[in-house]
């Protein structure tokens, strides 16, 4: 060989060495690119989407998707990013391919019409062959599906490059999503400290307005005495079925207590057009009388002394256009007893 054919052979030799390092630098330029778009992201939806866009210049592909797992169906991936739409769309249902990227294996796929799990994208031209690169994470499995419109266009070098990429940024990964879980559980703590101190206020709002509704049903219904034997109840408001119970209850028992022989109804405060209140008050009558006390009424609204008369029913209840009236009555009520009970004696 001459001299001549030998420094064409070492030149030839030296080009292609430059042009190996020059691609190996480049490489490794790409590399720290997307690693650096990992690092200097906030969260892990800020480094997906820098990494769908850093890694480009490392891989070559045209389209990608990053996909997670979907929280309500443990046998689907989410898309949680794609910049094509047939991969936004596609349903990645987690097939045998997708479980061996699960499990940490870079795989490429010279045509996806010959992979079950993605021959659907087939159908787009444009998506001829892929690299499937896992970035998992303790907190949240992730795939990174590359995209390219030559078949076979993905080498075992692309593998070779994802798969170390994919562990040089595995730890900062971790990081983001240990910190991101973390983050979640402090608003998790706060909204729970939140819910409690609000929880803790409302019970004592809601003691407060039971408080407050008790002391309402007795000023609504006061019993009153006024005289030796003798009770006033102002029925102020509404005389519904629920204070009806409350007042009846209240009514027997100053009745025992005070030994009662006359109970007056004033009705002036009544503010109620319910059609059952005079039943209501036959019925606050009929109680007063099986425990030995007259009934009577002061007070009384036109409208309800006429349906008395039509549901008296055989109950005598005498009726006062004012209380004063009404205390006259009943202090001749209770004086004709007590004259009856010593005559008896």
């Amino acid at each position: 060989m001459s001299d001549g054919e030998l420094l064409r052979e070492s030149i030839s030799r030296l080009e292609l060495a430059l042009a190996s390092e020059r691609g190996q630098r480049e490489e490794a330029e790409a590399t720290l690119a997307g690693i650096r778009c990992v690092v200097e992201a906030d969260d892990l939806a800020a480094a997906d989407e820098a990494l769908v866009r850093g890694l480009r210049p490392l891989l070559h592909y045209e389209a990608a998707a990053l996909l997670v797992r979907d929280p309500d169906d443990p046998g689907l991936m989410r898309c949680a990013l794609a910049d094509h739409p047939a991969l936004a769309a596609h349903r990645w249902t987690i097939g045998s391919l997708l479980r061996r990227v699960l499990g940490g294996q870079t795989v490429a796929l010279f045509d996806l019409g010959r992979a079950p799990d993605l021959a659907a994208l087939a159908a787009a031209p444009e998506l001829r062959s892929a690299l499937c690169i896992p970035l998992l994470t303790s907190e949240r499995p992730a795939i990174l599906v590359a995209t390219h419109p030559e078949p076979a266009f993905f080498s075992p070098r692309h593998v070779a490059l994802a798969r170390g990429f994919a562990r040089t940024a595995a730890p900062m990964l971790e990081r983001l999503a240990a910190r991101e879980e973390a983050e979640r559980r402090r608003l998790a703590e706060e909204r729970a400290a939140t819910l409690a101190e609000s929880n803790e206020a409302l019970r004592e709002q809601l003691a407060t307005i039971q408080a407050q509704e008790r002391q309402i049903a007795r000023l609504a219904a006061p019993v009153l005495q006024v005289d030796r034997q003798i009770l006033v109840i102002p029925l102020i408001g509404d005389l519904d079925h629920d204070a009806l119970l409350r007042i009846t209850e209240a009514l027997l028992v100053a009745i025992s207590l005070h030994r009662a022989r006359v109970v007056i109804f004033d009705l002036t405060g009544l503010d109620s057009a319910d059609a059952g209140v005079p039943q209501r008050l036959l019925t606050l009558a009929r109680a007063a009388e099986l425990v030995g006390s007259k009934c009577l009424l002061t007070g009384l609204r036109p409208h309800i002394a006429a349906t008395l008369v039509e549901l008296e029913a055989g109950l005598r209840l005498r009726a006062f256009g004012s209380l004063a009236d009404g205390l006259v009555a009943a202090r001749d009520l209770a004086a004709r007893g007590r004259d009856y009970r010593r005559a008896r004696r």
